[in-house]
């Protein structure tokens, strides 16, 4: 039956490729460029195919990992902001607890001060007198309770300026209970002043002033003040307090 067909069906019927072979060789050399063009052409393509979808999964990893970063970041960020938030607010608390730890210490401690002067004396050749009179207005008792006193003569027209340097022990007592009245002498000191120095005195052109410190210890503080108290021209009459110089801690 094939040999009753045309020989060019006949020839692809029994080889598929036989018409490649009755070709001539330019048209050979065409169909053979063509192949290759096409077969390359198609080997591009699977190529380029193949690089975009990889270079696809590859930004998508990248993605990935720029996003789990990101989060990352932000987690760390709030945590910063948390750990700040909570280092904040520990120490607003050390703060108030610290405050209402001095309070309750400044509460419960002893105050000691002088807070009266009486019975001025001044007696040519005899030690000056006067009585000053300490207080423990506080809670607790002041232990170590410790005065020291000096007295300066000066002009009235210079400006007073107390030398702690010169103090003299006046009063000292183990303890100094809350309300107890403590009261301290000046004829300890033995300043002694003469006829002359006591008219100048009475007539302003000098005067004199008493001036010292107190210490005590008190609920693991230590306390105590300054004074200055001075003598008017009229010597009979109680004392004054200084302007400066009476301070408290």
């Amino acid at each position: 039956m094939l040999n009753m067909l045309p020989s060019k069906l006949a020839c692809l019927i029994r080889k598929p490729f036989c018409w490649y072979n009755q070709l001539t060789m330019a048209a050979k050399i065409d169909v053979s460029s063509t192949i290759i063009v096409t077969f390359s052409t198609l080997v591009m393509a699977v190529f380029t195919i193949a690089l975009w979808w990889t270079s696809a999964e590859q930004l998508g990893q990248i993605k990935a990992q720029t996003k789990a970063m990101q989060d990352q970041l932000t987690e760390m960020k709030e945590g910063s902001e948390d750990t700040k938030t909570i280092s904040e607010s520990t120490k607003a608390q050390a703060e108030s607890t610290r405050v209402m730890a001095e309070s309750m210490l400044r509460d419960q401690r002893a105050w000691v001060g002088p807070y009266r002067v009486a019975n001025p004396r001044v007696t040519a050749g005899k030690p000056v007198g006067l009585e000053i009179d300490y207080v423990n207005g506080g809670r607790s008792p002041a232990r170590s309770f410790k005065v020291t006193t000096a007295l300066k003569y000066q002009p009235s027209s210079e400006k007073f300026v107390p030398d702690y340097r010169v103090l003299t022990t006046s009063q000292a007592l183990v303890a100094m209970y809350p309300q107890m009245i403590v009261s301290s002498d000046l004829s300890q000191i033995n300043f002694v002043l003469e006829k002359k120095q006591i008219d100048q005195l009475i007539n302003g052109s000098f005067r004199m002033y008493v001036f010292g410190k107190y210490t005590y210890s008190t609920v693991n503080v230590e306390g105590g003040g300054t004074f200055c108290i001075f003598f008017r021209s009229e010597l009979t009459q109680a004392p004054g307090w200084c302007d400066s110089y009476n301070d408290i801690y």
